[in-house]
């Protein structure tokens, strides 16, 4: 191992000794919670901090040429974003030609649901307060 010489290699070689081990059998698989149209996501419970994280598997035989090198650019986005209203991504892996992204598990469920709830909701403030109030205005 090459000595490191700057602050970016100290950085590097830290970042390096405290990464957990990139396996599969550092995970025990719990459920599928989605399935997209390269792979399917995978909720899995870490075993070495007992923490929750889904990862994305890509069967990178399955895909064309073009098609791996889309998956290889979501993890390259992915790996550049870093905002608290956007997913975290943690790592990535290859084991057996299926590409692992792992991720951050938001058990909130999906977006789409809340916003159904949400439209509920405010149907239901409208049926229940500001509809009552505009027909007794009318008459």
């Amino acid at each position: 191992m090459r000595k490191a010489t700057n602050r970016r290699d100290i950085e590097a070689a830290v970042a390096a000794s405290t990464r957990l081990p990139s396996t599969v059998s550092g995970y025990e698989r719990i459920r599928v919670v989605g399935k997209g149209s390269f792979g399917s996501a995978i909720l899995y419970r870490r075993k070495a901090d007992d923490s929750l994280v889904v990862i994305k598997e890509i069967n990178m035989h399955e895909l064309s040429t073009a098609e791996r090198q889309l998956a290889l650019n979501e993890v390259s986005l992915l790996s550049s974003m870093d905002h608290p209203h956007i997913i975290s991504y943690y790592d990535s892996f290859e084991e057996d030609g299926i590409l692992m992204i792992e991720m951050e598990y938001a058990d909130g469920g999906y977006f789409f649901l809340f916003i159904l709830e949400l439209q509920k909701y405010l149907h239901n403030i409208f049926d229940f307060h500001i509809r009552p109030f505009y027909r007794h205005k009318m008459t």
